[in-house]
């Protein structure tokens, strides 16, 4: 990855015709690492899903049922980046989270009466990576979480993502 960052900043490949003897200077890897780190930051929380891996977190968490509340709670990894989609057990289609607190559907959920059911299940994602499912069962149950699809910050210094995500890098006008 460095060496196509430094590619695209134009400081790769380098002359080797020539010989130049500096003492002091910037330490260029270091200050392109961070730069390839917060672009990657970016690209992982706004790209297009084609562009970045999906993972199902659904087996690597527990889900805690709250009935009072009539809802499921999911602690999701710190690594999560963003949730792209939630599948409970009987619906057909993907509930995609809300992740604005001050989205009207948050308020509904509050009540008995407006919050997520069979037909229109809703799930939350609040901040610290809680995700709360609400809905239920065909015997009105509360839901199983059976997929957690989302976007994963890998381990350190480790960039997965479509090819096509290189025409994102920044080009350095010259």
């Amino acid at each position: 990855m460095l060496a196509q960052w430094k590619l695209r900043h134009y400081m790769e490949p380098l002359r080797d015709d020539c010989e130049v003897t500096r003492y002091d200077g910037v330490n260029v890897d270091s200050l392109i690492a961070l730069e390839m780190q917060d672009w990657y930051l970016h690209l992982l929380d706004t790209a297009p899903l084609k562009m970045v891996p999906l993972t199902d977190l659904a087996n690597e968490t527990a889900q805690i049922d709250r009935p009072e509340t009539g809802a499921v709670v999911v602690k999701l990894p710190e690594n999560v980046r963003r949730v792209v989609a939630v599948n409970i057990e009987g619906c057909p289609q993907d509930i995609v989270p809300i992740t604005d607190m001050t989205d009207y559907r948050v308020v509904l959920q509050k009540s008995e009466y407006s919050r997520g059911g069979r037909c229109e299940p809703v799930a939350v994602l609040s901040a610290g990576g809680i995700l709360t499912v609400y809905g239920e069962d065909e015997s009105g149950k509360l839901p199983v979480v059976e997929h957690i699809y989302a976007v994963v910050l890998p381990e350190a210094n480790t960039y997965i993502f479509d090819e096509s995500a290189l025409s994102t890098i920044p080009m350095v006008e010259i």
